[in-house]
């Protein structure tokens, strides 16, 4: 095997790799939600600092060139008329929430977990994930093949099996019987002898 096809399949299974993971997290995400309710709430203070690099902005479902500075929203609300706090939110995002900014919050109750109701920050990261691996699975697969069909050789072909596929026609034969000298002779020779009878 090649270096270039190994570097290929390997590819592959990235590719693969990628595309499980982004399936299992929005396979989560949908899970968290469907048992999460949904409640207001306020923003009271916000925490900033800098993305780490293209792939946590990617992992939050944020455009690389939009900003590198992540905002994290500090979030009061009240839950069966108790007020908490939602200051751990795992939603980093671009957009700045000023005080006051009212937002809605999934809280899931048996873990007391919180996120943020943004679609990106919900299902952008899966997302972004699942079309990369779609996409590189199905590149290195299609590369893959191609170079298959590449290096199978054709078929070749003896001299005996070309002798066997090219059979004269019936029609072609009968004419060549017909058109020999040699018939033609014994058959002149045959009605000279009925003649002189």
């Amino acid at each position: 095997m090649s270096r270039r096809r190994v570097f290929f399949v390997v590819l592959l299974l990235v590719g693969i790799f990628l595309t499980a993971d982004a399936l299992l997290e929005l396979g989560r995400t949908a899970f968290f939600i469907h048992e999460a309710e949904m409640v207001p709430g306020v923003v009271t203070d916000e925490r900033e600092r800098p993305f780490e690099g293209w792939g946590e902005m990617l992992a939050h479902g944020n455009f690389p060139w939009e900003n590198n500075t992540a905002h994290c929203p500090i979030v009061r609300f009240s839950i069966d008329g108790h007020a908490a706090m939602a200051d751990h939110l795992p939603d980093l995002d671009t957009h700045a929430y000023p005080n006051g900014e009212r937002v809605e919050l999934f809280y899931h109750r048996p873990t007391g977990a919180t996120r943020l109701n943004r679609f990106h920050l919900l299902w952008g990261g899966g997302l972004f994930r699942l079309a990369g691996g779609c996409i590189l699975t199905f590149l290195m697969w299609l590369l893959l093949r191609l170079r298959k069909r590449r290096s199978t050789p054709a078929p070749a072909t003896s001299p005996g099996d070309a002798g066997k596929r090219a059979k004269p026609a019936p029609a072609a034969s009968r004419k060549r019987r017909q058109s020999s000298p040699g018939k033609r002779t014994s058959k002149s020779s045959s009605t000279g002898k009925r003649v002189r009878k």
